[in-house]
């Protein structure tokens, strides 16, 4: 009876502290923004912020491949699954309180929030795969990429690296006319991720390539895929809130005069 008592009582104060620390969570992730312009510049801000750690870790998780470094590839997964997590959470506990919270009249900002937070979480997905995925295959020994595949996710992280950094000079700027590059870049990077499928085919062909090895180069160009179509909607989503703020400011003001 004791024993059964005193497993009762662990579960119960195991019960008890996880509520709290999901109580916890909610609070600490609950950013309340009050209108469109708090809204705005943080949602503005985060995006900036992780574009620039996707980046990171998407070049960082190819250098770790090239070196075969274990040490480097365990630590670009451990960032990969802290920024999923934390988008996780952030769609979790963040996005409904604080669409209760705000006071906007213009429903498409909040639209947009909420898209940015979706499309964000989608990529944080697809970047965990990769950067798991690479270090799992490391530290179970396997070989690494021969130098061509080496060069072929070289130039294709640079394509990457090009079109974030297309759009972070548009946002700098404040000025999204030239919004069709980004589209231009994000389909020759499709394109390119196809030519390079085909090409591993023809390695596992010509058996110049492992089963281990095929899969894992594939499954880079895939989740690739999916972090460049999912950016471009996140990039979409920010622009057209800065978009719908700059109408609102322009009515605002024929109004008054």
């Amino acid at each position: 009876i004791f024993i059964a008592l005193a497993l009762v009582g662990f579960i119960l104060f195991k019960s008890s502290k996880f509520h709290q620390k999901r109580k916890l969570a909610e609070k600490a992730n609950a950013t309340l923004i009050e209108d469109e312009r708090g809204i705005v510049k943080t949602s503005t801000t985060e995006v900036r912020e992780v574009i620039g750690k996707m980046l990171d870790i998407y070049h960082q998780n190819v250098k770790g491949l090239t070196k075969e470094s274990r040490s480097l590839l365990r630590e670009i997964a451990s960032k990969a699954d802290e920024l999923y997590l934390n988008y996780k959470n952030k769609r979790t506990y963040e996005v409904v309180p604080t669409i209760q919270s705000i006071t906007l009249k213009e429903l498409d900002i909040e639209q947009e929030y909420v898209q940015i937070v979706d499309y964000t979480y989608e990529i944080t997905k697809a970047l965990r795969v990769i950067t798991s995925d690479s270090s799992l295959y490391i530290e179970n020994n396997h070989k690494g990429f021969n130098d061509e595949q080496e060069e072929d996710l070289e130039d294709l992280s640079k394509k990457v690296t090009n079109m974030y950094k297309t759009f972070i000079d548009m946002m700098e700027r404040n000025d999204y006319s030239g919004f069709a590059t980004i589209i231009n870049i994000r389909d020759e990077i499709i394109e390119q991720c196809a030519k390079l499928t085909k090409k591993q085919i023809r390695r596992v062909k010509d058996k110049e390539s492992g089963t281990r090895n095929s899969i894992l180069f594939m499954n880079i160009l895939n989740e690739t895929k999916t972090i460049v179509l999912q950016s471009v909607n996140l990039m979409k989503s920010q622009r057209n809130m800065i978009l719908t703020v700059k109408k609102i400011s322009e009515e605002v003001t024929e109004k008054k005069n």
